[in-house]
């Protein structure tokens, strides 16, 4: 229905010109501002067409394997490269075969973080364990 209300408002303000074909004794009605608007409404369709095969897709994909995930969890918390390394050594400590449980389980982190004889590392994997789990860690041994 909004169509033919268009097609009527359109025939309404202008009248239809006439273009006649030479030699073929027939003539064709045409209505200047309707053709305006169909040339218009088909330069904004072959832009958005260009635009839309032009852009290149993105490669929306599970990870395939589970360094493949931890890498992308560690992209997704803005860890920085020394703190993948540290965790890296945690998975390699704690022989996970799903390096992401790290980012699940708290726990991990703890018993890493009382397993660590040198006070750096300590330091450091309690502010990550803080960025990680932010409130949500229950001290191993105190009330949860």
């Amino acid at each position: 229905m909004a169509f033919t209300v268009w097609l009527d408002l359109l025939a309404q303000l202008e009248p239809a010109a006439r273009i006649e074909s030479p030699g073929s004794g027939w003539s064709l009605g045409v209505n200047r501002v309707g053709a305006l608007a169909a040339g218009l409404a088909l330069g904004v369709l072959a832009i958005w067409c260009f635009a839309r095969f032009r852009r290149p897709r993105s490669k929306v994909h599970a990870p395939q394997s589970p360094q493949q995930l931890f890498r992308e969890l560690c992209r997704a918390h803005h860890l920085t490269a020394a703190q993948e390394r540290l965790l890296e050594w945690v998975v390699s400590d704690r022989q996970l075969s799903q390096p992401g449980l790290l980012f699940l389980d708290p726990l991990l982190l703890e018993r890493a973080i009382s397993r660590s004889n040198t006070p750096g590392v300590r330091r450091r994997l309690t502010d990550l364990r803080s960025k990680l789990f932010a409130g949500h860690v229950a001290v191993v041994g105190g009330p949860s």
